[in-house]
């Protein structure tokens, strides 16, 4: 699992709606609309955080173990760094 910090991407605008995060990256305009899992990272992504971490929070939540969520939060985790929405932390 990986140590770096991350964080959102700060130049992202948002806003939770009816319990999804709504992300809009400014630069281009695209909008991203998350669900509650997605939202539940991208508010603890509000504090620099690694995705050990991510994980360990996600299982705890969902009543699972770090393994059982790990797959799906490193390919959210991918899926985010691909659209410039998180970045990492020096």
């Amino acid at each position: 699992m990986n140590e770096e910090k991350i964080c959102q991407n700060h130049a992202i605008a948002w806003r939770v709606l009816e319990g999804e995060s709504v992300l809009i990256d400014p630069s281009c305009g695209t909008v991203f609309v998350l669900n509650s899992v997605g939202s539940r990272i991208w508010e603890l992504l509000e504090t620099p955080t690694t995705a050990n971490e991510l994980e360990r929070r996600v299982a705890e939540d969902h009543n699972r173990e770090c393994e059982q969520v790990h797959d799906d939060v490193e390919h959210f985790l991918d899926t985010l760094r691909d659209r410039q929405l998180i970045q990492r932390v020096e």
